[in-house]
This record gives C-alpha cells, structure tokens and sequence, in this order.
C-alpha cells in the first residue's frame, strides 16, 4: 500500500510540473509597445492604430533622413535615432523649451539615423503610423507619443578655456535614443494628442 501511494505521489507531482510548464509557455502576455530606449530599457503598453483621417488623402511619406528646423541656432551635437521593424513611418519631434523652436526628422523603420541639432533642452515626442497625410495632419491616427523628460543636448570644456574657446577645447554631448518594444524603462513615454505634434498656424 505504501509503495503504490509513493507511486500516485510521484505521477501528482510529474503531472503538476508538466502542466505548469506548458501553463508559462501558453499563457497571454502583453506585447510591448514601440516605445523610447536609452541605454537599453522602455515601457508602454500597445495602442492599436485606428486612423481619423480621410484615407483617399495620403501622400508620400517624406525621404528618410528628412529634417525640417525653426531654429536659428548652430547644430553642433549629435542626435541619433534608432528604429525597430515594425514597418511603421516614425516622426520625431524635438521641442526647445527655451525658445519653442522645433526639429522634426522623418524616419524610416528598422534604420538609423544621425543630425546634428543646437544646444539645449528638448521635449521629445514622437508618432508611428503606416500612412502619411501631411505636416498638417501627420499620420492621422492616436499613436502619438511624448517623454516624460527632456532631452540635454550640452557641451564641456574640461576647464581649458574661459571666454575665448576653439572647437579643440570643447566637447559635445549628444543623445541617441532607440524606438522598440520593450517593458522596464528610464525614459517612459505616454500618449498623447497628435495635435500636440502639429504646428499652430
């Protein structure tokens, strides 16, 4: 008797690991959504694409590597964006908190891309979508996005200069941010009008 309920025991706990492990391997879980990386890490859950505008009006999204600026200032730093395959346009919007001048930079999916943009700090959205409408409406749909922090765009100069400094002396920090899914991250984005993104006539 003892060894046939050693034997029951045994099947129990066979039977209790195979179904938990086929519990972990089937269960649903939330795909990631296209969100900001820096050094590796992000978050947002998905919004699925539901476009407002009138379709029969797309045009052609713009060349990549596109870039449109306000600004009269001199860039000089480095700004990298990286992005995922997901087969989505990417418009990217710097935002200068100073003096509200803007960068916008049309990309492609899985590419990269580098500009220079000027000194400062920058809010920084973005929006995703598969079908273009123009600067005046962007992708037309709710997949537009924004940082909860900005981006510095700064220079040092290692304490080698004062009042005159020549290029030799001076170094510039630039940002390079990577649009792809992931959870856990340390520049999070959330969702925002696309209206945000548009330029006020």
């Amino acid at each position: 008797m003892n060894r046939t309920l050693v034997i029951i025991l045994r099947i129990v706990t066979i039977a209790s690991v195979v179904l938990f492990i086929w519990f972990l391997y089937n269960r649903e879980t939330t795909p990631a959504q296209p969100g900001i990386i820096m050094h590796g890490h992000s978050h947002n859950l998905p919004l699925p694409e539901i476009i407002t505008a009138d379709r029969s009006n797309a045009v052609p999204f713009p060349a990549h590597g596109t870039v449109k600026t306000t600004s009269n200032e001199e860039p000089v730093a480095i700004f990298t964006i990286n992005t995922s395959s997901n087969g989505n346009y990417h418009y990217i919007l710097l935002k200068n908190i100073e003096d509200g001048s803007r960068i916008s930079i049309y990309v492609l999916s899985d590419t990269s891309f580098s500009t220079e943009v000027p000194l400062g700090e920058y809010e920084f959205f973005y929006a995703i979508g598969s079908e273009w409408f123009g600067d005046d409406e962007l992708f037309g749909n709710n997949r537009a996005f924004k940082a909860e922090k900005t981006l510095i765009f700064s220079y040092s100069d290692g304490g080698m200069c004062s009042e005159h400094c020549t290029d030799e002396h001076i170094t510039y920090h630039g940002r390079e941010v990577t649009l792809q899914g992931a959870i856990d991250g340390n520049f999070p984005t959330n969702p925002v009008n696309m209206n945000e993104l548009i330029e006020s006539p």
